[in-house]
């Protein structure tokens, strides 16, 4: 009885952030670059993926997960009967809201001094001029 040729591959891996702790539930595709067949899983609670039985040929690996910038590889060659493991650590993304509020808080820390708030006194004559100004308009355009 003869065996046959193997001629599928493995890709394995583990996702983790910068800190090193995994990262459940990140998506992970593999398409392979020759006939653009593509494959996705979810990696499990210990961050781990595995895509079995996979035809030889060059793969693209890509990895998403909430909160992190998104992950690629091009070019992770796979021969038969390999177990490539390709491992993937995410970089924390920062929201486009996030950023903005840094920059704003960055540039609004300054100290106000008391002499530059304007007092209550001085409020109520503003408002009152500018009141008595908007009357005497309205006086002379009405409607």
């Amino acid at each position: 009885m003869g065996f046959g040729q193997v001629i599928t591959g493995d890709i394995i891996g583990t996702v983790t952030d910068p800190s090193g702790a995994t990262i459940p539930g990140a998506t992970v595709r593999v398409t392979n670059t020759g006939t653009q067949l593509t494959r996705k899983t979810e990696t499990n609670t210990a961050g781990d993926y595995s895509f079995t039985l996979l035809p030889t040929g060059t793969y693209s690996i890509s990895i998403e997960a909430t909160g992190f910038k998104a992950y690629k590889l091009a070019e992770v060659p796979l021969s038969s009967a390999q177990r490539a493991r390709v491992n993937a650590r995410l970089e924390v993304a920062i929201s486009r809201r996030l950023w903005k509020y840094q920059r704003l808080n960055r540039c609004c820390r300054q100290t106000v001094r008391p002499s530059a708030v304007p007092s209550r006194r001085k409020l109520s004559r503003r408002f009152l001029s500018t009141a008595g100004i908007l009357s005497i308009w309205l006086r002379y355009n009405p409607g």
